[in-house]
């Protein structure tokens, strides 16, 4: 009898295994998608950031087809795409580019208060060219730049940073206090504010100033029946 319950035992204890392997198997959890790598490229003078880089190491060309950050100190630009060269200090970023500057810009107009750093600006245009050694920035279509109360728009322009040199060219307009202006040229130096429209004709428009008080003398009034009886 004993025998017996033992075989029994031993057939159950047997058992469980047997149909633990005749269940199906747990579905493993779906892998949690994940972010595509981020590569960054770095020269000293500038950084960019995206998720492929094509680099050659022997001349210092690069190509990044897929979204970039471009950041240097005081400047930050994102845009659909970029290409330049690391050894030149130079990069063009096209596509819905946006750049970001907190660095202090005087402002358009004279006798105009200067921004300082704590009012940042931002550039939109179709194509950004940087070029690190020469200090300059050029944009090309559809320009539009705004800094607090200032807009400017142009077909394309470039800032040198060395020199204060901004040159607007192609239906530019600037507006700033009321203020506007359409020209087909217009060359400013952000130092000293002087400038210079070219265009056939330069259009200025000044803000209207407001009606002053109403200076009409008041009527004359009639002597009082006292003073006629002395007349």
């Amino acid at each position: 009898m004993k025998r017996m319950l033992a075989a029994a035992l031993l057939a159950g204890v047997l058992a469980v295994p047997a149909m633990a392997q005749n269940r199906p198997a747990p579905r493993a959890a779906a892998p949690k998608a994940s972010a595509p790598p981020a590569s960054t490229l770095t020269n000293g003078q500038f950084a960019v950031e995206t998720d492929e880089t094509n680099y050659n190491l022997n001349n210092g060309d690069f190509d990044m087809p897929h979204h970039v950050h471009f950041t240097r100190p005081g400047t930050d630009v994102t845009g659909d795409r970029a290409h330049g060269n690391t050894r030149n200090d130079t990069i063009t970023i096209t596509g819905h580019v946006i750049l970001h500057q907190t660095g202090a810009v005087n402002s358009l107009g004279a006798g105009a208060q200067k921004v300082t750093s704590e009012e940042p600006s931002m550039l939109t245009t179709d194509e950004l060219q940087v070029d690190g050694r020469a200090k300059t920035y050029t944009a090309l279509g559809n320009v539009h730049w705004s800094q607090g109360g200032k807009r400017l728009s142009a077909d394309h322009g470039i800032l040198n940073e060395l020199t204060h040199q901004l040159n607007l060219q192609g239906n530019v307009h600037i507006e700033q206090n009321q203020q506007s202006m359409d020209a087909d040229r217009v060359d400013y130096d952000t130092q000293t504010e002087d400038g210079k429209a070219y265009g056939s004709p330069v259009i200025s428009r000044l803000p209207v100033g407001a009606p002053g008080p109403d200076v009409t003398p008041p009527p004359t009034p009639k002597p009082k029946k006292g003073l006629q009886k002395l007349l």
